[in-house]
C-alpha cells in the first residue's frame, strides 16, 4: 500500500472566553512530519471542531517557490445559543450528526480536503468575531487531520468537550518510503527491497528521496518478500472469464493470459481447409512429376535421335547436300522422321512390301498429301558402308528420268 493508517492522539485547544485567544497558542504542528520515512498523506481531510473558528494548514517548504502555500482550510460556525443550542450538541439528532455531509461549517464542524501534500506542515486554529459571537459560549476547539472515509459521527461529538489532557484518538493516513535514495540508485545496492516480479516506484512528494515497491502488472502479493508477487490466475478469476468469448479457451501465461479458440466448427473448417490444400498440393506434385518425366523422356529421345542420326551418316549427308543442289539444278533433299515413314507404310506392314533384297526391303507408302512413294529400309546396319550409302543417295537424287523412280527424300 502507498499509505498506512496510524492512530494519532489529538488534544483540544481551549481559548480564553474573554479575549478569544488560544491558551496554548495557535500553532498545531510544525517541522518535518513525522520523520524522514513518514509524512502526512493527501488522503486525509482537515477537520475543525468549534464555534466561530477558522483553521488552515499551509506548507512552509519554500524550495519549490510555490505561492499557494495554503493547502487546506475551512471555517466553522454555530447556531445562536452556542454549543448547547446547536444541532451538533443535540443527542436527539445523532443520526443527522453521522451524515457524511454534516460538517459543512454550519453546525460547529467543517471539513476540507488537501489540495496537495505539504512537505513542511504548519497548522493553526483561531477564533473570529461574528455577529452572534457564539464562541463566547464554548471555549473548546479541535483541529484534526483525519483519514478520508472515517464517519463524521466519530468526531462530531467533540464539540463542547474540553478538559485538560483530554485526548481524542483518530486514524490518520501516512505516506511511507524506503530509504532516502531513488529507484535508480536503490536497484544497484544490496539492500534493494523489491522482490521478484515487482517494480520500484519513486516517491516525488517528499523533500528527501525514497521509494516503494509495487507488484508488476499481472502479479499480486507482497512485493517486499523475495517471492511475494505471484502470478494472477486470470483464467480462474472473473477478470479472465469476462475477457474472452464463450467459444474460446483461456490459457494462463506469466503476468497475463491468452484466448485460444475452441469452436468445433472452426476446427473442422480449418481441418477441411488443410486437407484440401494437402490434396491439391499432392495433385500438383504428381502433375509436375509426370511433366518432368515426360520432358526428360523427350529429351532422351531427342538425344537418341541425334545419336542415331549422326551414326547413320546424317551429318555427312547434310554436308554434301549443297553440292547436290548445285549439280541437280536446285532440287532439294528433304529428310523424313522415322514416325512419318512408319505412318506412311502403316508401320512397315508386310502387306506394303513391294520387294526384298539381300540388304533391304522396299515398302509402298503414301504421304499425308496423297503422294505415293516407295520406302527402302535396310535390314542391317553396316557403319563401314555409310559413306558409300550417302554417295548413292546423292547420285540417285540427281537422276531425273521417266523410267526411273524419282528420288524424293531419304532418312
Amino acid at each position: 500500500m502507498d499509505t498506512i493508517t496510524i492512530v494519532i492522539p489529538f488534544s483540544p485547544y481551549p481559548y480564553n472566553k474573554s479575549s478569544g485567544k488560544n491558551i496554548y497558542g495557535d500553532e498545531y504542528s510544525t517541522g518535518k512530519y513525522i520523520n524522514e520515512y513518514f509524512s502526512v498523506s493527501i488522503k486525509n481531510n482537515l477537520v475543525a471542531i468549534g464555534c466561530d473558528i477558522y483553521a488552515y494548514i499551509k506548507d512552509l517548504d519554500n524550495s519549490s517557490r510555490r505561492q499557494d502555500n495554503i493547502v487546506s482550510g475551512c471555517a466553522s460556525f454555530c447556531d445562536s445559543g452556542g454549543a448547547k443550542g446547536s444541532l451538533l450538541y443535540d443527542s436527539s439528532n445523532a443520526s443527522y450528526s453521522a451524515s457524511s455531509t454534516y460538517c459543512t461549517g454550519n453546525h460547529g464542524c467543517c471539513l476540507s480536503a488537501f489540495s496537495r501534500m505539504p512537505r513542511i506542515l504548519f497548522a493553526s486554529i483561531q477564533t473570529m468575531n461574528t455577529e452572534k459571537t457564539s464562541w463566547t459560549s464554548s471555549n473548546c476547539t479541535y483541529l484534526l487531520v483525519v483519514e478520508k472515509g472515517i464517519a463524521e459521527s466519530e468526531f462530531t461529538q467533540l464539540l463542547g468537550k474540553c478538559k485538560k489532557d483530554d485526548y481524542y484518538n483518530v486514524g490518520q493516513a501516512v505516506n511511507w518510503v524506503i530509504g532516502n535514495v531513488s529507484c535508480d540508485k536503490a536497484t544497484r545496492t544490496p539492500k534493494y527491497a523489491c522482490g521478484k516480479n515487482s517494480r520500484c516506484v519513486d516517491d516525488t512528494t517528499r523533500p528527501t528521496e525514497g521509494y516503494r515497491c509495487n507488484c508488476s502488472p499481472g502479479y499480486q502479493g507482497n512485493p517486499y518478500l523475495p517471492n511475494g508477487c505471484q502470478d494472477i490466475k486470470e483464467c480462474a478469476s472473473q477478470q479472465g472469464k469476462h475477457s474472452y468469448p464463450n467459444d474460446a479457451r483461456c490459457i494462463n501465461t506469466p503476468g497475463s493470459f491468452l484466448c485460444d479458440p475452441n469452436d468445433v466448427k472452426l476446427m473442422l473448417t480449418i481441418q477441411l481447409f488443410l486437407d484440401v490444400v494437402a490434396a491439391v498440393t499432392f495433385v500438383i506434385l504428381i502433375a509436375v512429376c509426370l511433366w518432368l518425366c515426360k520432358r526428360l523422356q523427350k529429351r532422351e529421345e531427342k538425344k537418341a535421335k541425334q545419336k542415331f542420326f549422326k551414326r547413320n551418316g546424317g551429318l555427312l549427308l547434310r554436308q554434301r547436300i549443297p553440292f547436290s543442289e548445285e549439280s541437280s539444278g536446285g532440287s532439294l533433299l528433304k529428310l523424313f522422321f522415322k514416325e512419318e515413314l512408319e505412318k506412311a507404310t502403316d508401320n512397315f506392314n508386310e502387306s506394303r512390301i513391294l520387294g526384298k533384297g539381300g540388304a533391304s526391303t522396299v515398302y509402298k507408302g503414301m504421304l499425308s498429301d496423297g503422294s505415293i512413294l516407295a520406302v527402302k529400309k535396310s535390314n542391317k546396319m553396316d557403319e563401314d558402308q555409310i559413306e558409300q550409302f550417302i554417295n548413292e543417295i546423292l547420285i540417285l537424287s540427281q537422276i531425273n528420268h521417266r523410267y526411273i523412280v524419282k528420288f524424293l527424300q531419304s532418312f
